[in-house]
């Protein structure tokens, strides 16, 4: 399926991280948030697949980190290459 973009990237959180803002933004508790996680694949699954790599560690440091990659593709990628950038995050996969 990633062979359909121009490129993937990756956005990865500590784990502790992720589980507070789910439990912020849903309510769920933090044993119903690693029951979905388990269902989910780790970002050692997931960083073979991509391109790019971003650590969502504090705002500032992600910010810096997405300036650069937007820089570099905008030099990089043509027109129709910049409008076909795939962005995942694991941090928003909504369980069934």
């Amino acid at each position: 399926e990633q062979d359909r973009f121009d490129g993937v990237i990756l956005v990865i959180s500590p784990e502790a991280s992720r589980i507070q803002r789910v439990k912020t933004r849903d309510g769920a508790t933090e044993a119903a948030i690693r029951k979905r996680m388990m269902h989910q694949w780790t970002d050692e699954q997931k960083q073979p697949l991509t391109d790019m790599l971003i650590h969502n560690a504090t705002l500032d440091k992600t910010a810096d980190q997405v300036r650069k990659l937007h820089l570099q593709l905008m030099r990089a990628w043509t027109f129709s290459q910049r409008l076909c950038i795939f962005v995942f995050q694991i941090t928003a996969i909504p369980s069934a």
